[in-house]
């Protein structure tokens, strides 16, 4: 994560200095070049998307099964082709502005990074940020190569959740949640190439196993239910917050219009031409209450 805030902000300071930057193609794809030069999988992700993966166009999108397969194309390369090469006229003449506009975002981007109340700047090694490239250690680097850098592994665990609330209607959330970790850790797996960790252990251990879940079903049947119950209630109460909090902004605004209402209506303000010119015949300038 260092390394990778580290790069953006020297690359994003120099857009900043040179909006032209930012449309130049060489110097764009070779931001995480340093990377790629450490990392073997990382350079071959790159050529992967780039250069290979296939995607279908949207031209092929409804048309038969044949025809779909055979249009599909590397979407990202056409994409960085536009991006970089224009040849539609529209892009063509907006050059300038994007140059000038990248280097607004580039500023509004290293402001965001070094905003000591963000999270990235404990990552900036020229903040000095504990977590920066700069402030930890080789071996620390070395510990952490092949460490999920993303949040995949719980986002499936809600997917595999959400498909079976969504399956089995009637299902409860604890056993919906039960059957996506077991799916996700293949406890029940079992094939020619692998054996889960349930079918590993011995008939008694499983039989122990199945006799403690069963009586231990209701207890936690129990906790999901008053879990439930206290979510519902923060829920209702959430919403009588906020239909207080919209009420009174409306009454304030209703306040609002009836004031302009009657000053509008009083005699205070000249509507036409026909007032101004009366009162300024007349003479007599008076100083009225408006409320």
């Amino acid at each position: 994560m260092g390394r990778v805030i580290d790069l953006l902000e020297t690359n994003l300071v120099e857009i900043a200095n040179d909006g032209s930057k930012f449309i130049n193609f060489d110097f764009m794809m070779d931001i995480f070049k340093p990377i790629q030069r450490e990392n073997a999988k990382f350079k071959e992700y790159m050529k992967y998307i780039f250069e290979e993966k296939l995607q279908p166009t949207k031209s092929k999108a409804d048309n038969n099964a044949e025809v779909y397969e055979e249009g599909k194309e590397i979407a990202l390369d056409l994409v960085r082709k536009e991006a970089f090469f224009p040849e539609r006229e529209e892009n063509i003449e907006t050059n300038a502005l994007v140059k000038t506009m990248a280097v607004e975002v580039a500023n509004v981007f290293l402001k965001e990074l070094r905003d000591p109340k963000k999270v990235t700047h404990e990552y900036l090694s020229s903040c000095g940020g504990e977590s920066s490239w700069e402030n930890t250690s080789t071996e620390l680097h070395d510990h952490l190569i092949g460490t999920y850098a993303t949040n995949d592994p719980s986002e499936s665990t809600f997917g595999l959740f959400t498909h079976q609330l969504q399956c089995f209607g009637r299902v409860s959330g604890v056993n919906a949640c039960a059957v996506s970790h077991a799916r996700l850790n293949r406890d029940f797996e079992r094939s020619d190439n692998f054996v889960g960790w349930f079918h590993k252990l011995s008939y008694k251990m499983q039989q122990s196993l199945i006799a403690f879940a069963i009586g231990e079903a209701p207890k936690a049947r129990k906790t999901e239910r008053e879990a439930e119950k206290l979510q519902r209630e923060y829920k209702r109460k959430k919403k009588e917050a906020l239909k207080k909090k919209k009420l009174i902004a409306a009454t304030v605004d209703r306040e609002r219009q009836l004031t302009y209402f009657e000053i509008y209506h009083s005699r205070a303000c000249w509507k036409n031409a026909k007032e101004v010119e009366r009162e300024f015949n007349t003479g007599k300038f008076s100083t009225y209450a408006w409320y």
